[in-house]
């Protein structure tokens, strides 16, 4: 089994067993930002969600947060919204958009093609 296929295995097993997995992508220094986002949602007819700019594991925890939102609650979020209750005296907005060359969440775009 090369990486890529270990790597699809081991998300699908996670998605199997929670609905979704976060995955994670280190930033390169030079012209990227880190990302985190889920995959798995998009199976159950909600959109994927994807944090970047912050320290992988605090966007791993906030993913997996938002995303049991959606896959428990059948929250739905939509562009501009303000959520107060995600990180302590912060609001996190939500910025409905198409991936870009730096915000692409490619795991899930394998699996699922374009949205």
């Amino acid at each position: 089994m090369t990486g890529v296929e270990d790597f699809m295995h081991r998300q699908s097993e996670m998605i199997d067993r929670v609905g979704w997995s976060v995955t994670l992508v280190n930033a390169d220094p030079d012209d990227s930002v880190a990302i985190a986002y889920t995959v798995g949602l998009t199976a159950h007819g909600y959109p994927e969600l994807m944090v970047a700019g912050l320290a992988l594991a605090l966007a791993h925890q906030l993913l997996n947060d938002l995303a049991a939102r959606v896959y428990n609650r059948a929250e739905r979020f939509t562009h501009g919204q303000r959520i107060s209750d995600l990180i302590a005296d912060y609001d996190a907005v939500i910025v409905d958009g198409a991936p870009t060359d730096q915000l692409h969440p490619g795991a899930a775009i394998a699996r699922y093609g374009p949205q």
